[in-house]
């Protein structure tokens, strides 16, 4: 099998993301925020930005809960439609293609415990000249307003806002959602390697004030993945990551 072949899907222990279409494929940072974040209890869960629906499938793994993942790009939506009528939860996964904001705006009561999303990332940097991986890689389609404005307009009132972005987006993030009275509740601050900054923030967010925790979590020790990231993702990855040390292997 070639390197295109085999990047075409990932075998998770308890399904198959195909990602033959889409513009962004599977990454270390969803396998945290998906593994990471806060959803006990929870009975419906919103996935913005799902892209092949990895983070969907992940949370219907996690929880009994309805999962509804809504992604603009086209290419996308056929993986994440295969990857949900193929999984072992097609009854509890829900599929809208179209933008996110459109979606809130439509919607008077709102109806998730939980929100959850891998957002694009780049702003004002140079862009691709193919036209769908602009969208799953920068934040025109959703940005840190946009996402606030579908938080508050579709979370329920004890519910929780869960994502990931770079250090220094993050930051921003934060003091914009302070100024309409969000509170954080955790954060987990992801460095690359020890001798390496802090390159992502993972935030949980609410209306409702809570005890603030904030951890850090180092991915890789020199090769390989490192103990922690192991104990964190270890209950979706097919292969054992201790017998299979090489992130590449």
């Amino acid at each position: 099998m070639n390197s295109k072949e085999s990047n075409s899907y990932f075998q998770f222990r308890s399904f198959r993301l195909n990602q033959a279409r889409a513009a962004m494929k599977l990454g270390v940072d969803s396998m945290i925020l998906g593994s990471w974040v806060e959803v006990s209890n929870c009975k419906r869960i919103l996935d913005l930005g799902a892209g092949t629906g990895v983070l969907s499938l992940m949370m219907a793994q996690r929880t009994n809960a309805h999962i509804t993942a809504i992604e603009l790009d086209e290419l996308a939506c056929l993986d994440a439609d295969l990857n949900f009528r193929s999984s072992p939860w097609p009854d509890r996964l829900e599929l809208i293609q179209g933008d996110a904001v459109s979606y809130a705006s439509r919607h008077v009561d709102p109806l998730f415990d939980a929100i959850i999303t891998n957002p694009p990332y780049f702003e004002r940097s140079l862009k691709s000249t193919v036209a769908h991986r602009n969208l799953a890689r920068h934040n025109d389609q959703l940005s840190n307003e946009q996402l606030l404005f579908c938080a508050s307009k579709l979370l329920l009132p004890n519910g929780r806002l869960q994502l990931i972005l770079p250090a220094e987006r993050a930051d921003r993030f934060l003091s914009e959602a302070a100024n309409q009275n969000w509170q954080v509740l955790r954060i987990l601050n992801i460095q690359p390697k020890t001798h390496k900054p802090v390159n992502r923030r993972v935030m949980e967010l609410s209306r409702v004030p809570g005890k603030f925790q904030e951890v850090s979590l180092v991915v890789y020790q020199g090769n390989h993945y490192s103990e922690e990231y192991i104990r964190l993702t270890e209950s979706f990855y097919f292969k054992d990551l201790r017998a299979n040390p090489s992130p590449r292997s």
